[in-house]
């Protein structure tokens, strides 16, 4: 109740009822506008153009078998094009948090280093996949969401809880898994181009076809904006005033094929390259950061009876982060750090009188090529994997196991088991339990002045409990999650350290109703995260987290908004810094020109909230994008 009161406290609505009146006039413009291009095609065509829908009645990530994702056991959600359509002003880990209830923080705006928390988890907890490909650095045990661009983007499925026991080291908060775009029937090309406050400036041209049994897809996009300052006041280190722009260019492209009934083989690829702007003010002139992401993956699945598929992925990633600075003598300096991890993966699905059996194996090798010295630079990891995932009248149930071995830590065993019963053909109950590992990752153990080759590996072990209930209109969904975390690895002192024990409880729920023209959720987080040895809390966490969103139809048009909030929490595991809450909200509006043809404009920060998620940094204040997408059906 007490944090409620907090939300609703009196004074919070004020601000922000004059921040939105404030924000009225820019809003409006926008709409004339929209309302002055639409009489420009009214009368040609008065066929509505819908935004696409994905009805998410399949996700792999939770079991790596194709399941449903209202009978998994785990909890999972899945956002469409649709849902990623609604934040295309925002970043990956902002979509995230507002679309899923994931926390977030980041070093600035677009382009600084983004990290997520599933259920109050440590940022290197969370998994990142891109089409079944481990993504992100493999020396700061970090996935990089910054270099992964929207437009590239087709759907994301989000697991919530640990994962270790399918995807090894890593996934001890949850697992992300992007699906970039793939082939479609016909020959269907589009462009949408861009244009916003801070100059910003968007454009995003592709194709995606099929001919006979061949699918693909190309998809190239460019962006850039004037950021604001990435720094603050309360940044000791390296606070410069000045603004940060962010600029981000990308590729990608997918191949499917369909060698016969049975039998395809697939192909994908995305090359994503960025520069920005860096705060060093105590130190250079001028301080910038290229980032890239290559992500690179073939395979092939079929049938090899009619109980048996089997399926090959060979994969690639690169993550690249080039630190260049310009001294106030006017010397550059430049530091590479490009890591890489190459993966190799062979799955089996088995059909059973209990299930469908899985049965795999995995090799993983991590690289870093860098100038800085690292006492060691690379390390392989072999996985074996078996689980069974069956369904029998009212009854749902999971179980996974799975062993690594890592050329720096030896072996670890981690596993899974999951019960779900439908009450009725509405309600619907499920419980899991999971164990899982991390280990440290290459800064971690030998970052020079900044690390601790004594470090142990984390280990966990999680359940959760929840109820859902649906009908033809309405969902719902609470979930009870605790975690516990031996050896956590925290950053105290100007180095790494392994703390006893960390644990983590909390309450999750969502509801979201779909009647005609309109739909709508909410959703609340509710966290406690603490050191056990010391009862302070851990860095970072928001103990409450509240989301909501509308979109409404009239005809042509379509209305938008969304509102987040985040609590008070602490910057640092002293407990002796805050960041204080904040509210924002977001609002859009579209008009279908013609089949063919939709503008829409959008405010995100509608309020010109200034808060920050990391201590001395930034966040982008209230700003607005104006884009116009032609798409032929």
């Amino acid at each position: 109740m007490k944090t409620l009161v907090t939300i609703l406290r009196a004074s919070q609505w004020a601000s922000l009822g004059r921040s939105l009146y404030r924000s009225f006039s820019l809003f409006f413009g926008m709409t004339v506008s929209l309302s002055i291009a639409s009489a420009a095609y009214a009368a040609t065509n008065d066929e509505p153009t819908y935004e696409p829908t994905y009805l998410p009645s399949l996700v792999v990530t939770a079991s790596r078998i194709d399941t449903r994702a209202d009978n998994s056991v785990s909890d999972v959600v899945v956002l469409g094009p649709a849902e990623l359509a609604r934040y295309d002003n925002r970043t990956l880990p902002e979509v995230l948090q507002r679309a899923a209830g994931i926390d977030f923080s980041s070093n600035g705006g677009m382009g600084q280093i983004s990290s997520l928390r599933i259920r109050g988890s440590k940022s290197e907890h969370v998994l990142l996949l891109l089409d079944g490909v481990r993504y992100g650095s493999a020396a700061s045990g970090l996935a990089t969401w910054d270099s992964l661009p929207l437009t590239s983007i087709e759907r994301i499925e989000i697991i919530k809880g640990p994962a270790s026991s399918l995807y090894g080291s890593d996934a001890v908060g949850g697992v992300v898994q992007v699906f970039t775009r793939k082939g479609a029937t016909g020959v269907h090309p589009y462009v949408s181009l861009g244009v916003g406050t801070d100059e910003q400036r968007k454009l995003n041209v592709g194709v995606s076809a099929s001919e006979g049994a061949l699918r693909y897809q190309v998809n190239v996009a460019t962006q850039e904006k004037n950021e604001v300052s990435a720094t603050n006041a309360k940044n000791t280190f390296g606070f410069n005033p000045d603004r940060d722009p962010f600029r981000n260019d990308s590729i990608d492209a997918s191949l499917d094929y369909a060698v016969n009934q049975n039998w395809s083989v697939n192909a994908r690829a995305l090359n994503s390259a960025g520069v920005a702007r860096v705060d060093n003010g105590l130190t250079s002139f001028d301080t910038r950061s290229e980032i890239g992401a290559q992500v690179y993956s073939v395979g092939v699945k079929g049938q090899l009876t009619s109980d048996w598929k089997t399926q090959i992925l060979i994969g690639q990633s690169i993550d690249k982060n080039v630190f260049i600075e310009t001294s106030k003598a006017g010397i550059t300096t430049s530091s590479p750090t490009h890591t890489t991890q190459q993966q190799y993966s062979w799955q089996n699905q088995i059909v059973t009188p209990i299930g469908i059996a899985l049965v795999g194996a995995e090799h993983l090798a991590q690289s870093i090529n860098s100038t800085t010295a690292y006492d060691l630079s690379s390390r392989a990891i072999d996985a074996v994997f078996v689980g069974l995932n069956g369904e029998q009248g009212k009854h749902t149930w999971q179980a996974n196991l799975r062993r690594d071995s890592n050329s720096q830590f030896g072996q670890s065993t981690s596993g899974f088991a999951g019960y779900g019963y439908a009450l009725t053909p509405a309600w619907r109950v499920q419980t899991s339990y999971g164990t899982s590992f991390r280990a440290p990752s290459f800064n971690d153990l030998y970052y020079p002045g900044f690390s601790n080759p004594n470090l142990l590996p984390e280990t966990g072990r999680s359940y959760d409990a929840g109820v859902t209930w649906k009908d033809d209109m309405q969902n719902a969904k609470i979930v009870y999650f605790s975690n516990e975390v031996k050896d956590l690895i925290v950053f105290d002192n100007d180095r790494p350290n392994n703390i006893a024990l960390a644990k983590t409880t909390g309450w999750t729920a969502e509801y979201g109703v779909t009647k005609g023209d309109l739909s709508a959720t909410i959703g609340a987080q509710l966290i406690d995260a603490r050191d056990q040895t010391t009862q302070k809390e851990l860095a970072r966490v928001a103990p409450e987290q509240y989301r909501a969103s509308v979109n409404y139809r009239i005809e042509k048009w379509l209305f938008g908004a969304s509102l987040l909030h985040s609590g008070r929490r602490f910057d640092d595991g002293a407990n002796t810094a805050w960041l204080d809450g904040f509210s924002t909200a977001d609002m859009s509006l579209s008009y279908a020109l013609s089949p063919d043809w939709t503008v829409r404009g959008q405010i995100d920060n509608i309020a010109d909230s200034d808060y920050s998620t990391a201590l001395g940094y930034n966040q982008a204040r209230r700003n607005a994008l104006l884009s116009v997408r032609w798409a032929p059906r």
